[in-house]
């Protein structure tokens, strides 16, 4: 099997390094997507058919902090964006967004708002007009579409158990929304998002105060290194991740072990250590059209390699964990479990990887790679997007336009490619969109 994915757009190159990429939800059918970047600030694009991307809206991650702090708060990167949807109704979408200085800021987008002025961008591309915003233009956008709710410089407030509190280095809000995690020196925090628990409120009250929405749940002491480790014993919690029920919590480490936990009880279910080096990223397989599974773990290393492990039994404890307690015999027993289905490779470190009809990989060696993780067969490289210097993040999205003119077509193996677009985020400051070849669709589905 091979595939093949060309270029559909990508944003202006010049910008600082970006270090994550959320896409936004399908119903808004051109492929919208937020990155974060290293000098602080937030973007919103929306690709266009001339294969440029409109600049919706550009905003400090400091803003929180007001005018004067938000600028001195450019350059304190942006490592983390998560994000869920906050009602049925599918109007809004909460954001949290996490930087290098420990801290976080919670966003409300307004999707109805984002799809006109993603349709007035495309127009207005296909007319001959600018096809990007000036800065001007995206800063007046910013209260419209992105709207801060609440934000802390730390997470200061103590945990129910009286300890101090911690600093938040990577963060993931929980697929619910009604809480989320924060990893730093040891510890894993879980936070309730908002006095009442539940991120859709938060992000319609608009009495919210700063720091009110991060209340302390529960703490979890990370397991200390490997004894070939002399000097600092503690784990440094280097990314997190849910699986897509939110009954598993995942966390990479500065040594290279991961620890997977029961979000619900806090319980650690297993531990991973196949890896030498520090580990960059963790996900889950996502409940995605055209997946061929979802009950991986992916974890993404500086030791150039990415495994893959079956989870589903973690998932079924996690479970099971909410029904009845468990001994602690049992509990011992399952952390030793650590089931590698694949161990694939590039030539620099492994930076993201994210599932969709094909397991997407992106490395410090400037490629993005595309493999076939189906279990009909062995899992191997499909295919490979050359960039440069180094690509940093990765992100699948369907669009609802391409479905549209599918009819509707049973969602196979040998039809979803043609509905899935593939994001990616670099060193270069540009996130870039790629269409599977053969489709003759740009990234609004045209």
């Amino acid at each position: 099997m091979s595939a093949s994915y060309l270029l559909s757009a990508e944003s202006r190159s010049g910008l600082a390094p970006a270090w994550a990429i959320l896409t936004l939800p399908s119903n808004l059918g051109h492929g919208a997507a937020l990155s974060a970047h290293a000098d602080g600030c937030i973007r919103l694009w929306m690709p266009l058919p001339s294969g440029n991307a409109a600049l919706l809206a550009s905003i400090p991650h400091a803003s929180a902090r007001g005018e004067d702090e938000a600028q001195r708060g450019i350059g304190i990167g942006v490592g983390f964006l998560t994000g869920h949807q906050l009602s049925e109704e599918g109007d809004g979408w909460g954001v949290l967004s996490s930087a290098m200085d420990g801290s976080i800021s919670y966003w409300r987008l307004d999707l109805q708002k984002l799809l006109q002025a993603g349709e007035e961008a495309v127009h207005g591309d296909e007319q001959g007009a600018a096809s990007h915003h000036s800065s001007a233009t995206a800063q007046q956008r910013q209260t419209d579409l992105l709207t801060l709710v609440a934000g802390v410089e730390a997470l200061a407030a103590p945990f129910p158990d009286g300890e101090k509190s911690m600093e938040a280095y990577a963060t993931a809000v929980s697929p619910t929304g009604e809480s989320f995690s924060a990893s730093g020196e040891g510890t894993i925090g879980m936070y309730d998002l908002g006095r009442s628990g539940s991120a859709a409120q938060v992000a319609n009250d608009e009495s919210t105060a700063s720091g009110s929405f991060a209340r302390p749940r529960r703490r979890i002491a990370l397991p200390e290194k490997p004894r070939n480790y002399t000097k600092n014993r503690k784990n440094f919690g280097t990314c997190l991740a849910y699986n897509s029920s939110g009954a598993l919590l995942a966390c990479g480490t500065d040594s290279g072990q991961v620890f997977v936990y029961s979000a619900d009880a806090g319980t650690l279910l297993a531990t991973i250590s196949d890896h030498a080096l520090p580990i960059r990223f963790v996900s889950f397989s996502a409940s995605m059209p055209g997946s061929p599974t979802t009950d991986h773990l992916h974890v993404c290393s500086e030791d150039q390699a990415l495994t893959l492990h079956d989870v589903m039994h973690l998932s079924n404890r996690a479970t099971a964990l909410r029904a009845r307690p468990t001994s602690a015999m049992d509990i011992d027993q399952e952390t030793q479990a650590s089931t590698i289905v694949a161990n694939l490779r590039h030539p620099g470190w492994v930076t993201s990887a994210a599932q969709g009809p094909l397991l997407a990989s992106t490395s410090t060696d400037g490629s993005v790679r595309l493999w076939d993780t189906g279990s009909g067969g062995p899992r191997r490289m499909v295919a490979q997007l050359r960039e440069g210097p180094r690509v940093w993040a990765c992100a699948w999205t369907t669009t609802l336009e391409a479905q549209q003119r599918a009819g509707r077509r049973a969602l196979d193996r040998d039809h979803v490619p043609d509905l899935t677009l593939l994001l990616s985020a670099g060193e270069d400051g540009c996130v870039r969109w790629y269409r599977p070849a053969g489709t003759g669709q740009g990234p609004d589905g045209t």
